[in-house]
Parts: C-alpha cells; sequence; structure tokens
C-alpha cells in the first residue's frame, strides 16, 4: 500500500515547487527557530567571575583592582586567586578607611565581571557561592522538561492531533514560557518556567521535519535531513553570534522569543501530512492536499471524488494506529526499534563525552562554541555524502569503525594535549554524522501511525543516556585514557546493532506496521546497495506485489487509473 500512495504522491510532482517551498519556507524557519532556543540557554546560564562588591570605593582614589586586593581575602579553593565568598570588614571613621582583616559572608551583595556577559539569569538571580550550582540546575531542567515533552508531544501528534497542530502548539509553549522566564523574579518560578519550556524543544523542528519528510519522494529524503542537520548547525552559529551582540540575556532571549511569535505566520502555509491525514480515515484533506500539490506542481489538480475513493483502496489493508508499546506484536520492527534506541544512546553519549571533555579555547566561550558550531558543517556534509550514495548500511558501518580507530588512537595518546584536541575533533566529527544516519533511519523504517512516537521515544532514551556523561568524564580521574576506552567501547556496540537493519535507500515510507514488519525483504543484509544499484532490488520488490494481487483489486484500481488518468499520467 506505501508503494500505491508512495505513487499518488510521486505524480503529483514529487520533489517539485511544492515541496521545496515547504522545506525552505517552512521548514527552514521553524529549525533555526529551534535550534536558537535550544542552544541559547547555554549562554544564559553562564557564571562569570563574581566577587563580593564591597561598598565605599566612590569614597576613595583606588581602581577596581586595587580595591578587590584591598578588601578581599585570598581563597582557600584556589591559592594566589580572590575570594568569591567571603570579604573583609570595611569601615570608615571620619572619612578614613579602616580594613579589619576578620573574614566575612559578603554583607549586601556580588560583582561580576561585564567582559562577555552585563548579564545572565546567575547575576540576576544571585546564583553566586552556595548556590553557584543551581545554574547548572536551570539547564537540568530544561533538559527534563525537554525529555517530557519529546515523549508525550509525538505521541499525542499520532494519535490525536497531527504534526501540524502539534508543531503549533510546540511553539506557541516555547513562545509563552521562555517569555515568562524573562519576567518571574524568583528562582523556584524559573525553574518551573524553564521546565515547560523545554517541554517543546523536540516538537519544534521534529514536527515540520516529519511533514516534509512524508511529502516527499524516496530519493530525496537524504537531503531533506542535510538541510535540517545544516540549519541547526546555523543556528548554533547564530546564537553565538546573538550572545556576543546581545550580552544581557534577557535582550538576547527576548530577540529569540519575537522571532518564535512570527512563527505562527506560517499557520496557513503548513499543510498536515497526508499520510498521517490517510492513517486516521481523513479522505477528503487528504484528497486536498494532494491536489494543491498537484496543482503547484503544474501536474494538474485531480478529479476530487475519484482521487478519495482511490485513497479508500489504498487505506482498505491499514489497521488501527497503535502506540508505541504495541509494536512488540511484530518483531522485526521492534528489532530496528531497538537496535536504533541503543545506537542512538551510544551517539549521544560519545558525542556528550567528548564535547564536554574538551574544550577548545577555554574561558572563550563564544569563541568555543562558535568553533565547535562550525564543527558541525563537516560531518553533515559527510552524513549526507555516505547515505545518499552508499546507502545507509554501509554508511553506519563506516562510520561507527572510523569513530571507533579514532577513539582507540585517542586512548593511546592521552599524553599529547594537542594530538588529543585533534583527535576528539574528530571524534565529534563521526559521532554527529551518526546521528544524522540515525535520526535518517528512524524516518525510513517506522510506519506513518507512530513515526512522530519513534522520534520521541529513541530521542528521549538518548538523551536520557547522556547522564552518565559526567561519571564518564570523571573516570578520566583514574586515568586518563579511561573515557575513551569507555566511548570506544560503545561505538562497537552501536555498530553491532547496526548490522541486523536492513537498507531503506529508494524505499516507499511504510504506511502500515505491515508493511514496515516487511521492509527490506527483498534486500539481503549480504549485498551491497547503494545509489547506483537500488532501483533493482526495488524491481523485485514490485514484481512480488504484483504477483500477489487480487485480481479484483486490481480491476477497481484500474478503474481508478483512468478515471484519475490525466492526474497520474
Amino acid at each position: 500500500m506505501a508503494t500505491e500512495f508512495e505513487d499518488i504522491l510521486k505524480k503529483s510532482g514529487g520533489y517539485g515547487r511544492y515541496q521545496k517551498r515547504i522545506l525552505f519556507q517552512i521548514m527552514v524557519p521553524a529549525i533555526f527557530y529551534s535550534s536558537l532556543q535550544a542552544n541559547l540557554i547555554v549562554f544564559q546560564t553562564v557564571v562569570p567571575p563574581y566577587w563580593c562588591d564591597v561598598p565605599g570605593r566612590d569614597k576613595t582614589d583606588y581602581t577596581m583592582e586595587q580595591w578587590k586586593n584591598l578588601t578581599l581575602p585570598e581563597s582557600k579553593v584556589t591559592p594566589g586567586s580572590l575570594s568569591k565568598c567571603y570579604q573583609y570588614n570595611v569601615t570608615f571613621v571620619n572619612s578614613t578607611l579602616v580594613v579589619n582583616h576578620q573574614k566575612l559572608r559578603c554583607q549586601l551583595r556580588w560583582d561580576h565581571d561585564e567582559t562577555s556577559f552585563k548579564e545572565t539569569v546567575a547575576t540576576k538571580l544571585n546564583l553566586f557561592c552556595d548556590k553557584e550550582g543551581f545554574a547548572q540546575t536551570i539547564y537540568s531542567v530544561n533538559a527534563a522538561g525537554n525529555a517530557v515533552g519529546t515523549f508525550f508531544l509525538p505521541l499525542i501528534a499520532d494519535k490525536l492531533a497531527g504534526r501540524k497542530l502539534m508543531f503549533f502548539v510546540a511553539v506557541a509553549i516555547s513562545v509563552v514560557f521562555n517569555f515568562m522566564a524573562l519576567l518571574v523574579p524568583t528562582y523556584s518560578l524559573h525553574l518551573t518556567s524553564r521546565f515547560f519550556a523545554g517541554l517543546a524543544y523536540e516538537s519544534n523542528w521534529e514536527m515540520p521535519f516529519v511533514i516534509v519528510m512524508e511529502l516527499n519522494e524516496p530519493e530525496k529524503r537524504a537531503l531533506v535531513s542535510f538541510v535540517v542537520f545544516f540549519v541547526w548547525a546555523l543556528g548554533m552559529c547564530a546564537t553565538t553570534l546573538v550572545a556576543w551582540l546581545l550580552p544581557n540575556w534577557i535582550h538576547a532571549s527576548g530577540l529569540v522569543t519575537v522571532f518564535g511569535i512570527f512563527i505562527f505566520m506560517l499557520w496557513r502555509a503548513v499543510p498536515e501530512s497526508p499520510r498521517w491525514l490517510l492513517s486516521r480515515g481523513h479522505y477528503g484533506k487528504c484528497a486536498d492536499i494532494i491536489a494543491k500539490v498537484a496543482k503547484i506542481n503544474g501536474k494538474g489538480k485531480p478529479p476530487r471524488d475519484p482521487l478519495i475513493q482511490q485513497l479508500k483502496k489504498v487505506k482498505l489493508d491499514q489497521q488501527r494506529t497503535f502506540f508505541i508499546p504495541h509494536v512488540y506484536k511484530y518483531p522485526h520492527i521492534t528489532l530496528n526499534l531497538i537496535m536504533i534506541v541503543i545506537q542512538a544512546c551510544c551517539c549521544y553519549i560519545v558525542y556528550g563525552s567528548v564535547h564536554l571533555n574538551v574544550s577548545i579555547l577555554p574561558s572563550k566561550e563564544f569563541l568555543n562554541f562558535f568553533l565547535a558550531s562550525l564543527l558541525q558543517f563537516p560531518s553533515i556534509l559527510m552524513g549526507w555524502a555516505v547515505t545518499h550514495y552508499l546507502g545507509r548500511r554501509v554508511a553506519s558501518h563506516s562510520l561507527y569503525f572510523g569513530c571507533a580507530v579514532f577513539c582507540l588512537i585517542a586512548a593511546l595518546n592521552t599524553s599529547n594535549k594537542w594530538l588529543l584536541l585533534s583527535l576528539a575533533a574528530i571524534i565529534k566529527f563521526f559521532a554527529n554524522a551518526s546521528i544524522y544516519v540515525v535520526v535518517l533511519y528512524i524516518t525510513e523504517l517506522f510506519p506513518t501511525p507512530v513515526r512522530s512516537s519513534a522520534f520521541g521515544v529513541t530521542t528521549v532514551l538518548a538523551l536520557l543516556s547522556q547522564s552518565i556523561v559526567p561519571s564518564i568524564i570523571a573516570a578520566g580521574g583514574k586515568g586518563e585514557s579511561l573515557p575513551y576506552w569507555v566511548i570506544f567501547s560503545l561505538t562497537l556496540v552501536a555498530l553491532l546493532c547496526s548490522v541486523p537493519l536492513p537498507e531503506t535507500i529508494g524505499l516507499p515510507l511504510p504506511q502500515t506496521y505491515e508493511e514496515a514488519e516487511k521492509l527490506g525483504k527483498f534486500r539481503p543484509l549480504t549485498s551491497w546497495i547503494n545509489h547506483w544499484n537500488y532501483s533493482r532490488y526495488l524491481t523485485l520488490a514490485s514484481n512480488e506485489r504484483s504477483d500477489n494481487s487480487d485480481d479484483d483489486m486490481s480491476d477497481q484500481r484500474d478503474d481508478q487509473d483512468i478515471a484519475l488518468k490525466h492526474f497520474m499520467y
């Protein structure tokens, strides 16, 4: 049935003007906004260098550095530097400065270095000294909200709301609660706002991505994934620019939130996924979208009633929509889901471990983040090239193998810091390209009723798996090479889990569970199926379906083909 529906979409224009329009006019702004909003929190939660603001300097001729040296004791934590949380008892007697070297906790307030940041969440809420760790808690709570939302919102989209409505609900959640985070005066309310804002981060980009993927022909799906990752990396670079130009976090976050408001102007332009509409039995709406696609692509508007009848015939074999927990009834889908989840977890852990363990330029927040963002582009290009030309299986095998090789080299060369820095960048390169393949695989392996849910479940588990990253990094205290041996092992696990997955290059997206269960049936795991020979395996599958088709159903389809002749041809 997927092939029949794929034929309808393909003959309505394939990758035509309509698909390009929604790709660049809808998905690109959505991905860019999502990247800005998700990455800006890295700069918002920075705790800049700070110290006790001892009053009275205005009554003297001391410079700031002289005043700090006079009124602040030496730190016990970092010898040679001044304390951040203690001050001397300073008074003025008859306009004469008197410094009592009795150490006191900061009496009034703190001051901070404004070289990079005029104000952050930490400086606004005074998250200093004993509360310094609270700034990182904001990031963690935001990530927790992301995990919760990534699990539930796609489920609701698959079962009830659809991709389009859930996309705009996610944008609304993001805009409202990020705006609230700017206004609330207390730490607890800020945490609450951040949690609810985090609910929407993944759905902000996932919903338009799924819509675009479900409207495109198989040959263009790798390109769509490439655009997603490319725009996300552009958003990361733009985040650095925004944070640098607007060093006050309220101004930066306010600008990005206003950008999110403009996303609502796309409501009329964003279509619902015709695949989802068909899976829910909304034949009229599905036919209207397909007719619009055909018209804009210059294929002529097909007659509505015959098109609806054909869609009903396509729907005959489709069963009720089930949630992800019911996929265990289908062993191949279950195996694919398990293998994909394990690969995603391994990729996220490897990427996170290298990302947090090695800084490109310590103490250079903006340049460090910008250079890390630039590293995304070559890995994205590599991910697209290997998946498009070599196929999904060979791409995943080669990327995992390459990552494992450089992890091994890093584990054996931890004493050379510059070499280790270069190797870490290469490992991130392979890990990011591997995540690209995993995202593409999720789209192509799972049927329409649970495609968004598969994204949600995989992403949630992958995000949760990153909670062990600090432990992996901490293991470096027992031996600098130990973290690299751990991620080397995880890469090998991912490589083994990629072996059972079928090759999906050029295949139609599965519409039903049964089609997903049989995916790759005519594609032996021992065969190298790639850009140049995949059509041969499509022919084998097509011939088999033709031999097993029912004669009466074939006659009915012939009638529909006649009624839709000018549209289909």
